[in-house]
């Protein structure tokens, strides 16, 4: 919808770049208000929504407000000032780059189809620094660039990043919409493991049961969108309570410590993240009960 060629041709004379502006805010404002009318006839929200139906009405709903659109069409034209300055290499010469930000889970996506490469960032880079978007344009022109990849490390785990990611995650969703099970609450197991735990004082993460059906990974703490997931596998009743307090736990603590980084490589389970971990009182009961559970 926003191409870096459409974006280019409207970029030479203000009036053209101004109609531009007026066209993409109609259509954002249009869609965006036609799925909501949609949602609220069928009594529903976005949360009911399937993910990728999800992420573009939401995106729809961020770009609806004016700031947000002229700061993504800010990034673009950046990106075509830097494009022709970037290094030259084989793969400059022989692809024609495509860039593009979206409401997408990864950082960015890269692919190559016909002599053009396709470059996919996350709508969470619109307020990037210069070297940031030229990071991005680096790294589809050479993936295996660590600098690259460092520089986008760094910036992702940056509040202004975090901030419109998470932003854009929960856009028009109902707090605790993803929380409750059909045997659990995570929001129930969220209350009783801070207060005994934490003394009540731990800010509340968003709570999400992961859809997927797992055998090997049980909870993760995201720290880009602030939430807490847990696999749906132990949403079952032969699943003891305190084998989801022990999960809720240990991604709490997760949420709470961080994450060390050293030599670029970060690191959560630290001595000092294993050692609260064995405060928690039945600890070795509930790794025996996944232990038990990953295996079959």
């Amino acid at each position: 919808m926003i191409s870096l060629k459409k974006v280019k041709s409207a970029s030479s004379r203000q009036a053209d770049f101004l109609k531009l502006f007026s066209d993409l805010s109609h259509l954002v404002n249009e869609t965006a208000s036609t799925v909501e009318n949609i949602l609220s006839d069928q009594g529903i929200t976005a949360a009911s929504l399937p993910l990728r139906s999800r992420r573009a009405y939401q995106w729809m709903k961020f770009l609806s407000i004016e700031k947000n659109l002229q700061n993504h069409l800010d990034a673009i034209q950046r990106i075509l000032l830097y494009l022709p300055g970037m290094p030259r290499n084989r793969r400059l010469d022989q692809f024609r780059v495509e860039f593009q930000l979206y409401h997408i889970g990864p950082l960015y996506k890269i692919r190559e189809k016909q002599k053009t490469i396709d470059i996919v960032a996350q709508e969470s880079f619109i307020l990037a620094p210069d070297q940031v978007l030229m990071a991005l344009l680096g790294i589809g022109l050479n993936p295996s660039s660590a600098p690259y990849r460092q520089i986008l490390r760094e910036y992702a785990s940056s509040n202004q990043s975090q901030t419109i990611r998470e932003s854009l995650e929960y856009l028009s969703i109902p707090p605790g919409s993803f929380s409750a099970g059909k045997n659990y609450d995570l929001a129930e197991s969220y209350l009783r493991v801070n207060q005994k735990y934490f003394s009540g004082k731990l800010e509340k993460p968003h709570l999400v049961w992961n859809n997927r059906l797992t055998r090997r990974k049980f909870g993760h703490y995201q720290e880009d969108i602030n939430t807490v997931m847990v696999s749906i596998s132990l949403d079952h009743p032969r699943v003891p309570e305190y084998v989801i307090d022990y999960v809720m736990y240990h991604e709490l603590l997760h949420f709470q410590l961080g994450a060390n980084l050293i030599n670029d490589r970060r690191y959560t389970h630290t001595p000092e993240f294993k050692r609260k971990e064995q405060e928690f009182p039945r600890i070795k009961e509930a790794q025996k009960f996944l232990n038990k559970l990953s295996r079959r």
